[in-house]
């Protein structure tokens, strides 16, 4: 049961968000025109998992969106007799969607994965690297082993309760994970018969709905009953809290997470697989969290699959908040296994992931979700023109600290100030900023300057769109951003609404420029001298337990959001990975921010930590089965203890 909790914990940790309420909100804030301008479904320049030269061929099912005849109204007494779906209540230029405030996994989570082919090796060799970028923590969210049984022979890591290798290799095959950030997630409104909500209109008529009682125990405290009400497609969490009005606190989540599955027969066969036929036939029991498994092997073959159970949505289905009332809203089925995205040996010698979009808008399913778009294109920018890769290549890769977000912006934001009016502080900054490389390295104040600027111009920018906790509400991503101020300067979005005037991007950017002069002064003043970006980003290892004396901060550590190197506050790369296979050898290395001992008193606590940081790996030592290893190689259990 805990090992099944612990993959259902996956399942949340990375799909457990979604932006459906937020957006519906966004929508009627914006309106139509503005809304699909800010929140594409396909943002112009993205570098999709599949090139968008190889087509597809396989003929979809069909997804027609076929409405329903208006329902007619409910027969009920109910104070809701509305025949037509309203999202926000009878006055909806006014009520936007108010749910109390619930705590989502981190957005920012993510993962590097790629492998490149024997032809753009130096030795003719498949590498496969990977580096999954999840919380920080000691000990570790894995622990390093190599699983040795009379049926495998497998090194890796794996998570603590989980049965097998998650992320690793033996000696045919090597794979690797990152998010596949698809949506799985919707929400529908309902509206129930009456307050006992026994029974919801759904397609012309009541349906019943079901009930599950909760038992919550409580630590030093009284066992708290909670009744959930269910409709078809899942619990109504928001029924209790008095902060929603009746009108609002009907939804329901339709979740794949709620579906049984068994994700641990992938591991348990790819840690057994020898071949690219194996490794397809592991993965195919993979539904939630939806993944992309990079895959290399030792006869030269690399491959990349995104694995899931995906819904089969009509165009936009998903995307905002759905009428719970109609069956043409709810999910056909679910996209076959071979019509899910991937790629075997392609031509450019190379595939890769970063938490992007699967696909160009060519692929003839729709499907939504929270895309990155900066880490995966710098990575394949980088593959693309690097021929006769070694290992070392792939280790300078997987730390590189580049950010592309400011070499692709930010010249053209300060070519908007006007420097006679810089005050000398600000003039610093200013050449601080012209002369900086785009390099995200721990020692430098540059980092820091440009990540409070791109801030203060995003909050300034976007102040239409309010945060609120209890308001759900979503901005435009850094990407569409960044297009917007360096493609758009007279867009109409380019102003501060709590201002009478409408703003110019130049007034915009000198405005945003004086405020982060302000602000790192006030950083600077709390928490010492030296704005360096080790410093000012702080990435902390926290302690399981939360007690700061067991953690560890102001690592010495560049990177950050949206670079290869993701070392952030308090996530990064939690494991990395890179494995060369071929001639029945293995040459592997890695590392991870921790250490084998969970016990702080012990030399193996953090011995890992350093190195890490450092950008340096450890060597794996991969024993075959027939061979026995060196009493040297031996730790002893005592030396853990």
């Amino acid at each position: 049961l805990k090992t099944a909790l612990l993959l259902k914990y996956m399942a949340d940790d990375l799909t457990g968000r979604d932006d459906d309420l937020a957006l519906t909100n966004a929508l009627a804030l914006l309106g139509e025109n503005d809304f699909a301008q800010l929140f594409p479904d396909f943002a112009k320049g993205q570098d999709p998992i599949v090139p968008s030269d190889q087509g597809y061929d396989f003929k979809a099912i069909a997804t027609p969106h076929k409405p329903l005849p208006t329902p007619s109204a409910p027969k009920t007494t109910a104070p809701d007799t509305s025949s037509t779906f309203d999202l926000f209540g009878k006055d909806s230029t006014l009520s936007l969607l108010r749910l109390p405030y619930y705590e989502q996994p981190d957005p920012n989570w993510g993962s590097n994965n790629w492998a490149v082919s024997p032809s753009k090796s130096a030795l003719n060799k498949a590498i496969l690297c990977n580096d999954p970028h999840l919380g920080l923590n000691l000990p570790s969210l894995w622990f390093e082993l190599q699983l040795s049984t009379p049926e495998s022979n497998v090194y890796g890591v794996s998570l603590p309760g989980a049965p097998g290798i998650i992320i690793g290799f033996n000696k045919h095959i090597a794979w690797g994970v990152t998010n596949a950030s698809r949506d799985v997630r919707d929400w529908f409104k309902i509206q129930f018969k009456d307050t006992t909500h026994r029974q919801y209109w759904y397609d012309n008529q009541w349906k019943n709905s079901s009930q599950r009682i909760e038992t919550i125990e409580v630590r030093n405290g009284a066992t708290v009953m909670d009744t959930v009400i269910y409709t078809h497609y899942g619990p109504v969490p928001f029924l209790n809290d008095s902060l929603v009005s009746e009108q609002q606190k009907n939804l329901s989540l339709k979740w794949k997470a709620f579906v049984g599955s068994n994700e641990a027969l992938t591991f348990y066969y790819l840690n057994r697989a020898k071949n690219y036929d194996d490794f397809v036939a592991a993965i195919q029991y993979y539904e939630c969290p939806g993944q992309n498994f990079v895959y290399a092997d030792a006869t030269g073959n690399i491959a990349i699959w995104q694995q899931g159970k995906f819904p089969i949505r009509w165009k936009g289905q998903g995307k905002l908040l759905l009428d719970g009332s109609r069956s043409d809203n709810d999910w056909e089925g679910y996209i076959p296994f071979a019509h899910n995205p991937h790629i075997k040996n392609p031509e450019r010698g190379f595939v890769s992931s970063a938490n992007q979009h699967p696909t160009d808008s060519l692929y003839p399913y729709y499907y939504g979700g929270i895309f990155e778009f900066y880490r995966n294109r710098r990575l394949n920018q980088q593959l693309a023109n690097m021929q006769d890769i070694t290992i070392e290549d792939m280790k300078h890769l997987q730390c590189d600290n580049y950010n592309l977000q400011a070499a692709e912006g930010m010249h053209t934001l300060l070519s908007y100030l006007d420097t006679t009016q810089l005050k000398p502080n600000e003039l610093e900054m200013y050449r601080i900023l012209s002369a900086w490389d785009f390099n995200n390295h721990p020692q430098l104040i540059a980092p820091t300057i440009y990540t409070v600027l791109a801030d203060k111009i995003y909050d300034n920018l976007w102040d239409e769109l309010p945060e609120d906790k209890n308001t759900p509400l979503v901005r435009p991503n850094a990407y569409i951003t960044n297009q917007l101020l360096v493609t758009q300067p007279k867009s109409k979005f380019i102003d501060i609404k709590n201002t009478p005037e409408k703003e110019t991007i130049q007034l915009l950017v000198q405005l945003s420029f004086r405020q982060t002069a302000d602000s790192l002064e006030r950083w600077e003043a709390a928490n010492g001298t030296g704005r360096t970006w080790a410093k000012f980003k702080n990435t902390t290892l926290r302690h399981l337990s939360r007690l700061p004396a067991l953690g560890l901060n102001e690592l010495p550590i560049g990177g950050g959001k949206g670079i290869l190197n993701a070392a952030s506050t308090n996530w990064g790369p939690s494991w990395r990975m890179i494995v060369m296979l071929g001639d029945d050898k293995v040459e592997a290395f890695g590392i991870y921010p921790g250490g084998q001992s969970g016990n702080p008193g012990s030399r193996y606590y953090a011995n890992f930590v350093d190195k890490w940081a450092a950008g340096e790996y450890n060597r794996l030592s991969f024993w075959a089965e027939d061979q026995t290893i060196p009493q040297s190689e031996i730790l002893w259990v005592q030396d853990f203890e």
